[in-house]
């Protein structure tokens, strides 16, 4: 085995961290050109929104590298937690980013010292909270531009904090400072990660963030591919795309349990044996939270139809935000049993993935009778159908006949 190359692959493939190196990240041309203009204007910051696990965080990390080397942009990136303060939040920031200063002693014989300092110097004589304005007067010392990422926006419990962040972004907005705030958070929509703070519109650059491109995600394992020098036989990329439904933390993870296996057999290519491997790997490796919660949602004394009507709501047609309706199940549950199901039949077992008795695996929006479904963690879907796969109930031709390959 070339354990070059094995380590390699684990540096080129990474499903359980952000990309953060630009010759690996793939695609999102308009989320990338929408986050430099903003970058590009002062006065302008920018919001990144959408479902977990759709390379918000890898997009945040390599944003300086779409730069031009002449811009000399200093990027600081901060995770926000549920206990999170305004004073605390900033006192991170502020202690990573360091000015020299110069000062002069007393008389006029007296000679000047250098010393290097973190932002957060200049609040030391503030025995308050800290304040937007607060904020506003520190980074008016830097005089270089640059980027503040605060990712895990959404992790944030105090509707205070929220409403001190977006007085931030107008003061910065209306004092036209060389700094660009990024806040980045799991959301369907802005108005849920900054509270309708309208008042912010015109300083904000919304960029929502959907699940990637089957394109995209070719060019996620091609990238790594060509970096391996390595190749995949016959349909393997198709199938690793389609079973990761638009989220490259499973394209990463299969390609690289598949990769991986070609290596220890000292291949090049990789082969059908090395998908069904990496299949096998990928239940195992998966987060034991998505494991518990599968086996949660699933599991009763009576009712043998929950997981196969689980397996269905993986495989329905889904809008663009994920959700899908009792209809698209049912046409689905059609298709991996052969029988019509009217909805009255498993409508009740859709209710109960959405109780806490079954873990909330699925969330529930609109009306009586119009109610729509998506999963509440968009990393289970791909887990069901890979479980489907490897325990035979259903076949990579019949996910192609239902146009999930």
């Amino acid at each position: 085995m070339d354990d070059t190359k094995f380590y390699k692959a684990g540096q080129t493939f990474t499903p359980s961290a952000p990309i953060d190196n630009k010759n690996l990240f793939s695609g999102r041309r308009r989320q990338v050109n929408s986050a430099v203009a903003a970058i590009n204007q002062r006065g302008q910051h920018a919001i990144m929104y959408g479902e977990r696990g759709v390379g918000k965080t890898s997009l945040a990390n390599t944003l300086q590298e779409f730069l031009p080397d002449s811009a000399n942009i200093y990027t600081v990136r901060v995770n926000c937690y549920t206990a999170t303060t305004f004073s605390g939040l900033w006192k991170e920031i502020l202690k990573q980013i360091h000015l020299r200063l110069t000062t002069r002693g007393l008389g006029f014989a007296s000679q000047t010292a250098e010393q290097t300092v973190s932002l957060d110097y200049f609040l030391q004589n503030n025995g308050n909270e800290i304040t937007p304005n607060d904020i506003r007067f520190v980074l008016d010392q830097i005089p270089f531009p640059v980027i503040l990422i605060i990712d895990e926006l959404d992790r944030i419990q105090s509707d205070a904090v929220i409403e001190n962040l977006a007085d931030t972004i107008k003061t910065l907005s209306d004092y036209s400072l060389n700094t660009t705030l990024i806040l980045v958070g799991v959301a369907d929509s802005v108005d849920e990660l900054i509270k309708q703070h309208q008042s912010i519109g015109r300083a904000l650059v919304q960029i929502h963030m959907p699940r990637m491109s089957r394109e995209e995600l070719f060019d996620v394992i091609d990238r790594g591919l060509k970096t391996l020098d390595m190749q995949m036989e016959g349909d393997i990329r198709a199938r690793i795309v389609n079973i990761s439904i638009g989220l490259p933390h499973y394209t990463h993870l299969l390609a690289l349990a598949a990769v991986q296996n070609a290596i220890r057999n000292d291949r090049t290519t990789v082969t059908h044996d090395d998908f069904e491997i990496a299949i096998k790997e990928a239940l195992q490796n998966t987060q034991e939270s998505t494991q518990d919660g599968y086996y949660k949602a699933v599991t009763s004394p009576r009712g043998k139809l929950y997981p196969t009507v689980l397996l269905a709501c993986a495989m329905a047609k889904a809008d663009p935000m994920g959700y899908f309706s009792p209809a698209d199940v049912g046409r689905a549950l059609k298709t991996l049993t052969g029988k019509e199901y009217e909805i009255a039949r498993f409508g009740r077992h859709l209710k109960d993935f959405c109780e806490a008795d079954r873990g909330q695996v699925l969330v529930q929006k609109g009306f009586s009778r119009r109610h729509k479904y998506r999963f509440s963690n968009p990393l289970m879907q791909p887990f069901i159908l890979m479980k489907g796969l490897s325990e035979g109930n259903i076949t990579t031709d019949l996910l192609k006949e239902n146009s999930l390959l």
